[in-house]
């Protein structure tokens, strides 16, 4: 197809009657062959943010935190950049951005409340390591509000 064409409205398609687009010269769209990694970061982000309330809340007397540690870094964590990943071929940057991030979120989370890297251990106060923990999710707070700014302006949610 020549750019003649593409100039009176004319566009290319594939075999099977998909548009083909070059936004991405690198990576034209012929027909998408990836699942939807949305689910798979929502489950792994709803999971880890649940878990991390319960024991936080210290509800039926939950205070060990290794169940926090296993599930953030292992599930949580690893899903989150997985999925990130998984938007990158899809074309879609922002989704991409948002579930490295939080992947990033589950990941450091679970490095500060391990045991074996002495993050918790170090503070000789423990009301001075509740103090970093609330900054740390404080930072975190920031860091969203303009994800959830953006994703109000992208789907139309006039909330924000």
């Amino acid at each position: 197809m020549s750019s003649q064409d593409e100039e009176k409205g004319l566009r290319a398609s594939t075999s099977n009657g998909r548009t083909l687009s070059h936004d991405q010269p690198f990576l034209p769209v012929f027909h998408r062959k990836f699942a939807n990694p949305s689910p798979l970061a929502f489950t792994a982000l709803g999971t880890g943010l649940f878990l991390v309330a319960i024991v936080a809340l210290g509800a039926d007397g939950l205070s060990n935190l290794s169940i926090v540690v296993s599930v953030a870094l292992g599930y949580s964590a690893f899903a989150l950049l997985v999925a990130g990943i998984w938007e990158f071929p899809i074309g879609n940057t922002f989704g991409a951005t948002v579930y490295i991030a939080y992947g990033g979120l589950f990941g450091s989370l679970a490095l500060i409340l391990s045991p074996w890297s002495g993050i918790a251990t170090s503070y000789t106060d423990p009301t001075q390591f509740q103090h970093a923990i609330g900054i740390y999710f404080f930072s975190w707070f920031i860091t969203s509000t303009p994800v959830t700014r953006r994703t109000s302006d992208l789907f139309g949610s006039r909330g924000l």
